[in-house]
């Protein structure tokens, strides 16, 4: 898989996440602001409404989430129309059993490269752990 964590990608910005609380912080809201060079002033903490989802899309203009199959042949005929595309991916964290959310491209061929983590560790996600969902904005 492709490491692209040093910066070597075109994202709009790489902002870290603020708030630190285990499974309620708003590293959601860095991985937007960072997609659409935003700032977090601007850009909403979308775990505080009512849907983070439905929030992202009306803040995004569209807003495409999957769910990712456990079957590497299925992710990949999933994601194939997203190839060379930046996501936000979320998985299980490495600090603790609740969920976080990074950067990533996928590519095909190669799966997800991982692009920024939000949290200020950039320890990204616990390799051991499934993967929950890719969302891909506009």
């Amino acid at each position: 898989m492709p490491d692209l964590r040093a910066g070597t990608t075109d994202l709009a910005a790489r902002h870290l996440q603020t708030d630190m609380t285990a499974g309620s912080g708003n590293a959601l809201q860095a991985c937007v602001a960072s997609m659409l060079g935003k700032t977090m002033e601007e850009t909403p903490n979308f775990v505080t409404l009512p849907s983070y989802a439905d929030g992202i899309r009306d803040f995004a203009g569209g807003a495409t989430k999957l769910a990712l199959p456990a079957d590497a042949a299925e992710r990949a005929a999933l994601l194939e129309p997203h190839a060379g595309k930046f996501c936000i991916l979320r998985g299980q964290s490495p600090r603790g059993a609740h969920g976080h959310v990074v950067v990533a491209l996928w590519t095909k061929g190669h799966g997800f490269a991982m692009v920024h983590d939000p949290h200020p560790d950039a320890t990204f996600l616990d390799d051991g752990s499934p993967l929950g969902w890719a969302m891909f904005l506009g």
